[in-house]
């Protein structure tokens, strides 16, 4: 501070105090500082209100003037910020329809208990105690089943503890209202109260605000009627004492037991005189180790309000957020109390720069407010979360630790009644440790976490002994284990039947019973992997042991692995390896097989079942859980009733022609080896035919494939009478012989379309089309029915696709973009 700025503090600290005739103790004051340090030290003598450019605002009651004075702390009194405010009460419930009126609090206190009247299935009404002069300090609990603690996560909003601070108390109790009078008819309202269990807690400081008597708040004031700073009295997390200095004030002792008796994921406690979200630390300049989250839920919060708002609303500081120790350094706030003690995830919302904000701006405020606090709670769904039990179901306490970035001060706890725990986190990839007493920790490396997402782990500490029974035919045997014992050598796992076993082994080891020991070099077997049997004779294997930890991933390589089946039920896979559905390529057992982009139709690998091992081909790394048992309905096969001729063709496709008039496009064809689908399609209706096409790679010579046909009006799968021999790198045309008379009245409508030349080759030239109808737009797909392109305002084509990128040679299907509806379609060979 420069020598004039001092002396002309000096001589303004001199003057008589601003407003003698005051009708209560505390003043509020400016203070020009020059560094960090001065703040500081400022925040232990007095309320800091707000640090504005070089400006510090501050309430400071008289013996905190005596402190500034005796430091030598040069100050201004200013009028309050409020001074000149004069706002109108609503004196009966049906006053407050508008929202521009602040209730009586008589009238608050019907509005709340109306709301748990009205609502009992999910509104309760919870008074958590008495204020110094014996107001209610209440809380709404909204939630279904609103009588019954669930496995449900816990959200907190408290507003008011600077009794003058008013915007919140209104906002809050608005939103009580909405969420109760919209559930039911609105999905987003309704969808939050049966998932969460929220508590509303609009005014926490109702002495303070009702300073001046019960039906007014024109005299509001910071503090309680004790001259205690609520936000300045909570036990500090640096001293371990309360941060003002003075005994809890009751109003924060019932704050504090409330939140200790509940289990609160999140929670904000609402403020004004700023716009701006804050976030830990306030004591500490050292940083939570969820900064990042805290900075990611803070900035969703003011960029919505910058949207429903004003220009330059919610805009101060780093643009409408801060971390609090950044701002100004308090001691004994609520915000760091919740955050260190509770393990809660808290921040602190300065929703207007007026204090005591005018009657007539409330709903305004609200709206722009309104969506961002709804979206801040439903934060609490997100991140990583799920139900811990043991073997038997029975919840667990257990400590959830995201190994390498918690503290003590962030971890997380499942509760005891329903062993439900919930992790907010950033988006990343975490190592995360569930450690629970009695029993081994579980690790669990690259939990993906996405914002605005929800990544479940539900965890099972310690396993029931089970038996699993294997069938083993003699000859070779595909089969893995989802039962681990203490000893999982090969020796003792199939020592019931080692008299019929020839040789075990993986994919580079091998176990024989009578070779000698040090020969054998499959030495453990794991849940992992499949394993080849070869046995003399049929036998049933038991596995002794505990279930496996179905959760526990998987490595897998880019391209084939034996694969391991974990789970105790039988899956479809499409279900039990939906979390790899990305990079799966293919599943196979013994005689079946499974493909994600095959119609399910023609997918002979229908169930997962324990005991069985697999092939599973991956395109890339990565790392397989298996998802939760879930059934499936699977089509039951006809009898063959088509007829089949295959005959060879030089086309460059495989080509199926079907001479019957019932087929429909949602029908298909496959090829197949065994039970192994090589292709397949869907027929296509072009100019009074119905053709199919599709590439099949013939796996060596004389294989014998089989045509099959599922028809999806009856749901049936159907073989045709004759089984073909073909010959490996020759090209087969195949044409199909329905049984059913074509009927006239379900033909569908044709389009007069020419294409020539047709075949075509684009280095030569282009593809014209023409209609008789005045059509001009063409779709062009291939015979998978991806659009390759679309042709508007002209009837050429030179064989390239939408991206510039010439298609390969095959078959094109045409359809008009003026008649979508209609199953005509022209058929273009490509060379």
């Amino acid at each position: 501070m420069n020598r004039l700025a001092i002396i002309l503090l000096l001589i303004i600290t001199t003057l008589p105090i601003f407003g003698a005739n005051r009708d209560r103790p505390e003043i509020y004051i400016q203070i020009q500082y020059d560094n960090r340090t001065q703040v500081d030290e400022i925040s232990g003598l007095c309320s800091i209100d707000k640090v504005d450019g070089e400006f510090i605002y501050a309430f400071a009651l008289p013996h905190e003037v005596n402190e500034l004075n005796s430091n030598n702390i040069r100050f201004q009194e200013i009028p309050l910020p409020y001074a000149n405010i004069r706002v109108s009460m609503a004196t009966t419930v049906a006053a407050m329809s508008n929202w521009d009126l602040y209730p009586t609090f008589s009238v608050y206190q019907q509005m709340l208990s109306d709301l748990a009247t009205n609502y009992p299935n999910i509104c309760q009404l919870i008074n958590i105690g008495s204020s110094e002069q014996g107001r209610a300090i209440e809380v709404l609990k909204i939630s279904d089943n609103v009588t019954i603690e669930e496995a449900e996560p816990e959200v907190y909003y408290t507003s008011t503890m600077h009794g003058d601070e008013t915007i919140g108390w209104i906002a809050l109790l608005r939103v009580a209202y909405e969420l109760c009078e919209g559930y039911g008819s609105d999905a987003e309202l309704t969808a939050m109260v049966d998932n969460m269990e929220i508590y509303l807690n609009p005014l926490a400081n109702p002495d303070g605000t009702y300073y001046g008597g019960n039906d007014s708040v024109n005299s509001a004031r910071r503090y309680n009627s004790n001259n205690i700073d609520l936000n300045r009295n909570f036990i500090d997390a640096e001293s371990n004492t309360n941060g003002d200095g003075n005994l809890t004030a009751i109003e924060n002792t019932h704050q504090m037991n409330f939140a200790v008796a509940h289990n609160f994921t999140m929670s904000a406690n609402i403020h004004s005189g700023a716009e701006v979200v804050n976030y830990p630390w306030d004591t500490w300049s050292t940083r939570h180790v969820d900064d990042t989250w805290y900075q990611y839920v803070s900035r969703n919060y003011a960029t919505s309000l910058q949207n429903l708002g004003p220009t330059g609303y919610m805009d101060d500081l780093n643009n409408g957020i801060t971390n609090g120790y950044d701002w100004y350094t308090t001691d004994g706030c609520r915000q760091d109390w919740m955050n260190y003690f509770q393990q809660c995830r808290e921040v602190t919302l300065e929703l207007s720069n007026t204090k005591l904000l005018n009657n007539t701006d409330l709903p305004a405020y609200y709206n722009y407010n309104r969506q961002a606090l709804l979206d801040y709670l439903k934060e609490v769904q997100h991140g990583i979360r799920g139900i811990i039990t043991d073997a038997n179901g029975n919840p667990l306490e257990a400590e959830v630790i995201v190994s390498n970035h918690d503290d003590a001060q962030s971890t997380v706890w499942s509760q005891p009644d329903h062993g439900d725990y919930y992790r907010p986190i950033a988006a990343g990839s975490y190592t995360v440790t569930y450690s629970c007493t009695g029993y081994p920790d579980q690790v669990f490396n690259n939990v993906t976490v996405i914002n605005g997402q929800a990544t479940y782990m539900d965890i099972v500490f310690g396993s029931t002994v089970i038996t699993q029974e294997i069938d083993l035919n003699a000859g070779w045997n595909l089969i893995s284990l989802n039962t681990e014992g203490s000893d999982m050598s090969p020796v003792n796992i199939f020592s019931t039947i080692a008299s019929d076993i020839i040789q075990v082994k993986d994919l580079t080891r091998t176990y024989d019973p009578v070779m000698p020991a040090h020969f054998n070099t499959l030495n453990l077997l794991n849940t992992d992997t499949s394993y080849w049997v070869n046995m003399r004779a049929g036998r049933t294997l038991s596995v002794i042991g505990t279930a496996t930890e179905e959760i526990s991933p998987i490595q897998l390589t880019s391209g084939w692995n034996m694969l391991g089946y974990k789970p105790q039920d039988v899956i479809s896979p499409d279900i039990a390896l939906q979390g790899i559905v990305g990079d799966l390529v293919q599943v196979k057992n013994l005689t079946e097989t499974y493909d994600p982009t095959m119609p399910s139709h023609f997918n002979t690998l229908n169930e997962m079942t324990p005991g069985e091992g697999y092939w599973i081909n991956v395109g890339a790394s990565t790392n397989l859980v298996f998802s939760s048992p879930t059934r499936d309905d699977y089509f039951i096969r006809d009898e063959p009733v088509w007829d089949l001729s295959v005959y060879p063709n030089n086309t460059a496709t495989l080509y199926i022609e079907i001479n019957a008039f019932d087929a429909e496009v949602d029908d298909m064809i496959g090829a197949f080896d065994g039970d192994e689908c090589l292709g397949f399609t869907s027929p296509i209706l072009v100019e009074q035919q119905i053709y199919c096409t599709m590439l099949v790679q013939i796996p060596e010579d004389n294989t014998d494939i089989e045509f099959r046909y599922y028809d999806q009006s009856t749901d049936t799968i159907s073989s045709f009478d004759s089984i073909v021999s073909v010959a490996s790198g020759e090209i087969y045309n195949v044409q199909l012989n329905a049984p059913m008379a074509f009927d006239g009245d379900t033909y569908p409508a044709q389009t007069n379309v020419s294409v020539y030349p047709n075949p075509f080759n684009p280095e030569n030239g282009t593809c014209v089309i023409e209609s008789k109808d005045g059509l001009g737009s063409w779709e062009i797909f291939n015979m998978r029915g991806q659009l390759i392109t679309v042709l508007e305002g002209t009837n050429h084509w030179d064989g390239h696709d939408q991206y510039g990128k010439v298609s390969p040679s095959g078959l094109y299907l045409i359809r008009p973009v003026e008649i979508r509806n209609r199953k005509t379609t022209k058929l273009i060979i490509m060379k």
